[in-house]
């Protein structure tokens, strides 16, 4: 089934949409997905935060390298989409901000298909965290 026909099956039955004012959208091209994780070169073991989960497609190819994923996502809404995507895959959950999650921990590896509402601010808050590596996709009205 294709990423798109899942996104909008979780769609209707959770009754959800991207919300505009978070500046959400869901990553359904399995060809950025792959090369996201592929340019992060993630190895097993290593401890990687993913920054706006979203319905978790990107997750999903996160933890398939093995690393220990942790999936960020403000939008509370979709929590009930993250627990049944991700269930059984070992991915941490966690519903809030994550320039506040972040705050005092450490990463192997960072990822995140970044909204451009938190582009600037999360970009400044990684300048104070503790990671090895990051891989940011931002909107290039951005770049």
């Amino acid at each position: 089934m294709s990423l798109e026909k899942r996104m909008n099956d979780l769609i209707m039955k959770y009754k959800v949409r991207p919300d505009a004012l978070l500046d959400q959208s869901f990553m359904i091209d399995e060809r950025m997905i792959k090369r996201i994780v592929s340019k992060a070169c993630i190895k097993p073991g290593e401890t990687v935060l993913e920054i706006g989960a979203g319905i978790g497609f990107l997750s999903i190819e996160l933890v398939r390298t093995g690393g220990k994923v942790t999936s960020v996502e403000l939008d509370e809404r979709l929590r009930p989409i993250l627990k049944e995507e991700l269930k059984g895959t070992g991915i941490k959950i966690v519903c809030g901000n994550a320039l506040e999650y972040i705050k005092g921990k450490g990463f192997d590896k960072i990822v995140s298909n970044t909204p451009y509402s938190i582009c600037e601010p999360l970009v400044q808050r990684l300048t104070k965290t503790k990671f090895k590596e990051a891989f940011l996709s931002v909107p290039k009205r951005f770049a």
